[in-house]
């Protein structure tokens, strides 16, 4: 019995050691956050980007007042790192002369806001993440999602409603399937492998 409970408590022990990733005076959660801050910080040095800030990352910041991770990439503020990497994914094809531009958090009012029976209902806002001005004159809304939530559906079929001039692109990071990919295809392929492994 008493073996027993050493051995346990030296597991719990071995289990709480976590290793720290540590560079330029900052500690990392993992080493995908130190990777990260390198690639950051040689955009840095090649003049790509102005400065950054990982919140998100490094051990040594506080989190938000939501305990939400950030990303600060030219002093603006990430809800994730698929989306600051999105955001220096356009800025690269704006700089090759791929697209026009791109504006950030661009704002659809999905339902106005109005009163029944002297109770007020407040709009329903979407938010998205970014705005492509593609060379065509085509405009796409492109939101980066690594889980796409029940709210988030009933939102992009009310955009799909009411703005159907616009495309609205879903785009998720998946290295092994080329790199960003629309979530619906994506879904098909993982699915279509799925299949071909079964099969085999």
């Amino acid at each position: 019995m008493v073996r027993t409970a050493v051995k346990t408590s030296t597991t719990a022990k071995r289990k709480k050691e976590k290793k720290v990733y540590e560079l330029d005076g900052l500690k990392f959660k993992n080493n995908e956050g130190l990777k990260y801050y390198k690639k950051l910080r040689t955009l840095v040095e090649k003049g790509f980007i102005r400065s950054f800030n990982l919140d998100t990352l490094s051990l040594t910041q506080s989190k938000s007042k939501y305990g939400a991770n950030k990303i600060v990439i030219d002093d603006i503020k990430f809800d994730s790192m698929l989306e600051a990497n999105y955001y220096l994914h356009l800025l690269e094809e704006k700089n090759r002369g791929l697209i026009l531009d791109f504006d950030l958090k661009p704002s659809f009012i999905l339902q106005p806001s109005f009163k029944k029976n002297e109770k007020k209902f407040h709009q329903i806002k979407y938010i998205a993440d970014f705005k492509v001005f593609l060379l065509t004159g085509e405009i796409i809304i492109v939101d980066t999602k690594g889980v796409i939530t029940p709210d988030f559906k009933i939102k992009q079929k009310l955009f799909e409603y009411k703005y159907p001039d616009l495309s609205l692109k879903v785009l998720k990071y998946v290295e092994s399937y080329g790199g960003w990919i629309e979530y619906e295809q994506w879904i098909k392929e993982k699915n279509k492998r799925k299949k071909e492994a079964k099969k085999s």
